[in-house]
This record gives C-alpha cells, sequence and structure tokens, in this order.
C-alpha cells in the first residue's frame, strides 16, 4: 500500500499514513501485522504465502492532523501475478472537522478501484470505478460498473 500522490497536504505532513494494519483473518479482531510510519516510497507491505486465495482486510490509518477516517481495504488475495488498484481519498481542506472520523469500508473483492469522498461532518460517499480489462489480460470477474454508497455521521 502506498500513496502515490498527494494535493492540498500541507508540507509539514510529509506522510499522511500513519499506520497500515494487514488482517488475514477479519473475524479476528486482532491484526496479523502492523506496519507504523510507512516509508513514502516504498508504502506498506504484508508478505505471506498460502497455496489458496485468502482475505487480507488492510485498515489505513491516517494523521490526526487530516481528520480523515481510518479506510478499511476489504481485499482477498489472488491467483494473478501483479494486482495494481488505486483509491482516491478526496477530503475538504482542514479535514473533515470530525472528533472521532470513524472507518470507511471498501469493498476491493473483486479488485477494483474507487473514489472515497470525504465531507465535513464526517460523512462519506464511495464510488466503485469500472474496471478496464487489456486484450492480453484475464477478463475480471463480473461487477457492478457503478456503486455508490453514503453515510452520514450522527450527531450526538
Amino acid at each position: 500500500l502506498k500513496v502515490s500522490l498527494m494535493e492540498g497536504v500541507p508540507l509539514a505532513l510529509r506522510t499522511p499514513v500513519t499506520k497500515v494494519d494487514f488482517n488475514i483473518n477479519p473475524d479476528f479482531s486482532k491484526p496479523t501485522c502492523s506496519v507504523r510510519s510507512p516509508d513514502g516510497k516504498t508504502g506498506a507491505s504484508f508478505e505471506y504465502v498460502m497455496a489458496r486465495s485468502f482475505p487480507c482486510f488492510m485498515t489505513v490509518h491516517f494523521a490526526k492532523e487530516l481528520c480523515l477516517p481510518a479506510i478499511l481495504i476489504e481485499y482477498c488475495v489472488q491467483d494473478l501475478p501483479y494486482t495494481n488498484r488505486r483509491i482516491v481519498v478526496e477530503f475538504p481542506r482542514g479535514g473533515t472537522g470530525a472528533r472521532h472520523p470513524g472507518q470507511v469500508a471498501f469493498k476491493a473483492t473483486p479488485p477494483c478501484s474507487g473514489w472515497i469522498r470525504c465531507a465535513v461532518g464526517g460523512g462519506h460517499e464511495i464510488e466503485y470505478l469500472k474496471e478496464i480489462t487489456a486484450p492480453d489480460m484475464p477478463a475480471p470477474a463480473a461487477q457492478p460498473t457503478l456503486v455508490r454508497t453514503a453515510t452520514r455521521a450522527k450527531s450526538r
């Protein structure tokens, strides 16, 4: 997991991601591996060998200054030699303003790219983008072309 590009983030905040938790047993609350302060160039990674496909849920934690929710990426390891997808996180200047921004679940099985739009007050919207397959690659499993989900923060 790697941050490719940041726009509108203060220069003092060089690494927006503070921790990435990898969990190969999603029914168990404790992560299998945690990477604190991932490197800006190489990102955070976790390697595990199994003779079959298995879940690897990743929770991305952002710097507190950004006031962003943690992102739970619900991914299942594929038999493909290389899988690369992008998730764009869009947030208002100054963060969401939420004290406890919570967590956003991004369903990444089958692998897909997407857009997470965070709103002031803690709400968010998720957009899953249609996959485009190159002619020499196997077709991905059937999936909806566009699915949007939205939540609103609850006021207390």
